[in-house]
């Protein structure tokens, strides 16, 4: 795997991660670096991934644009880019990319692929073969709509969504009867 700009190597749980570019988030406890996290519990007074979440949300309700880091969304959202991100009153569908939270209280952007266990969502990125810790919909921020990469804006469209979906029905179709012509074999 390539490592990533902080000169760590992906694991379960990184993602693309973005970072406000208006500060706002850093003035409720995301802390001074790069990467923004917080740990946050109310013993120590510090917001929690869900205060965070909270805040984006309310700043994301005509749409914010945060800035993305990561490889674990290409070739949708590439690092370097800055995705769009409107708070929604309703929940994530198969297939939407997503901002959230994660339990340290890094923003993510990852699509959407099923609902888990307690009503929780289940996210996972493009280019990586694991998914995401479940989410609770406290550390949902909202739906991505626009990826920008310099000058050129690219809006993400159902007909992206319903590609994603043909692809991976096809990539199924293909490894089930591949599969399948084993069995007969033997």
């Amino acid at each position: 795997m390539t490592p990533r700009s902080d000169g760590m190597t992906p694991r379960p749980g990184d993602g693309i991660t973005a970072r406000p570019s208006d500060g706002a988030a850093r003035r409720v406890g995301l802390g001074e670096g790069d990467r923004g996290t917080t740990s946050g519990s109310e013993s120590d007074g510090a917001p929690g991934p869900g205060d965070v979440a909270s805040l984006l949300r309310s700043s994301a309700r005509a749409s914010v644009w945060l800035p993305v880091d990561g490889v674990s969304m290409l070739p949708t959202i590439s690092a370097g880019s800055q995705v769009r991100v409107k708070a929604q009153a309703r929940g994530p569908r198969i297939a939407e990319i997503w901002a959230f939270c994660d339990t340290n209280g890094l923003v993510v952007v990852h699509r959407y692929r099923r609902r888990g266990p307690q009503r929780q969502s289940v996210f996972r990125g493009d280019n990586v073969p694991w998914h995401d810790p479940p989410v609770d919909e406290s550390r949902l921020i909202g739906r991505v709509t626009h990826v920008r990469r310099g000058n050129a804006i690219r809006r993400i469209a159902i007909s992206e969504r319903l590609r994603w979906i043909g692809r991976r029905l096809w990539q199924r179709i293909l490894r089930d009867t591949t599969n399948g012509s084993r069995r007969t074999q033997r």
